[in-house]
């Protein structure tokens, strides 16, 4: 930020990083024909997570006195929050990239001090993210299959109209039936 409290280049500097990182993204991911819209969007939050933990590696082997570094290990002094769920800060979303990576939590700055072991485990852990992620959509889709699959479950024994034998799956539907013979 400049002393004249414009943030304009800050702002300019931000979007060229991200056009920059749509740029190396652009030939692998979005300009390849074999691969469908939703499997180049699912690839992109694997992506950026590998980016932030990285990054998060870069800022903590910078010096103390560097902006971004303050940033990530400053604390508010004073200021209040909004009623219900606070909005997630970049620390609470790089503790559950963390996790998703099995990198220690309490132990990622040690790691990432050696910038030869951080990119070893980061890489790890996206491939562990990865397989898990890949996992996880594999059962559930197997559970929406088998669910498909299951037949349509027969009504209950006992819900039944004892006069014209009219089958229903909820006691309500037997009841509000019931009321049609009332008169015969």
């Amino acid at each position: 930020m400049s002393s004249q409290a414009n943030i304009d280049e800050e702002v300019n500097c931000r979007i060229a990083k991200a056009s920059s990182a749509f740029g190396r993204l652009r030939r692998t991911v979005w300009e390849r024909r074999g691969i469908s819209l939703s499997t180049k969007l699912k690839i992109c939050p694997a992506l950026l997570q590998k980016a932030q933990v990285r990054w998060a590696g870069h800022v903590r082997r910078m010096d103390d006195h560097r902006l971004p570094k303050i940033l990530l290990y400053g604390e508010l002094a004073e200021g209040k929050r909004h009623v219900g769920r606070p909005k997630l800060r970049y620390k609470d979303s790089l503790k559950a990239t963390l996790k998703d990576f099995s990198i220690p939590v309490d132990s990622w700055e040690l790691a990432a001090s050696d910038r030869s072991q951080w990119r070893r485990l980061v890489h790890q852990g996206a491939g562990i993210a990865e397989k898990r992620r890949t996992a996880l959509a594999v059962s559930r889709r197997e559970t929406r299959k088998a669910r498909k699959a299951d037949p349509p479950t027969q009504p209950p024994p006992g819900l039944q109209c004892n006069v014209c034998g009219r089958c229903f799956r909820a006691r309500i539907g037997l009841i509000s039936h019931a009321r049609t013979h009332k008169g015969d």
